[in-house]
């Protein structure tokens, strides 16, 4: 029905698309709700958050919250800052499994779906002028953040 050069196409559009849809969130201002978000509650605090989808690791949540709050406080001047309150919620998500069927169920004893999780990392983080005296728990240098991190966060 199809010659092979069509046959060709539109299997490698088809594994372009399922690709694209399996891959993990990147580090990228929110798009479609997954990636960063913040807002400025007052002149020396925001709120920042991260959503990834069912393909991004707890792990890289928290990590690009914490790189995305040292781009902010470089933004801002401080030398530090530090999460007030920090949070991580964990979404269950049903996805459909394609390869099974509610005709099926009536033989076979499988889920029709799959659950996944998704996280979404939120913190209202304080921006500070000073380094502090002593290694204070809790309070980063803006700039180490930003060089540790940086080739860790997948863009």
């Amino acid at each position: 029905m199809f010659g092979s050069r069509t046959t060709y196409a539109l299997l490698s559009i088809t594994l372009a698309l399922a690709t694209a849809c399996a891959t993990a969130t990147p580090y990228q201002q929110a798009e479609r709700g997954y990636g960063y978000s913040d807002r400025l509650l007052s002149g020396d605090r925001a709120e920042v958050s991260f959503r990834g989808n069912t393909h991004t690791s707890r792990q890289d949540v928290e990590l690009f919250l914490l790189y995305r709050s040292a781009e902010l406080a470089r933004s801002r001047g401080a030398e530090t800052f530090r999460f007030v309150n920090r949070t991580v919620k964990q979404h269950k998500v049903d996805k459909p499994n394609p390869c099974h069927s509610p005709y099926y169920m009536t033989y076979f004893a499988y889920s029709i779906v799959n659950v996944e999780e998704e996280f979404l990392a939120t913190a209202e983080v304080e921006f500070l002028d000073l380094r502090p005296a002593s290694e204070t728990e809790g309070v980063f240098e803006t700039g180490r953040v930003l060089s540790d991190l940086d080739a860790c966060v997948r863009r």
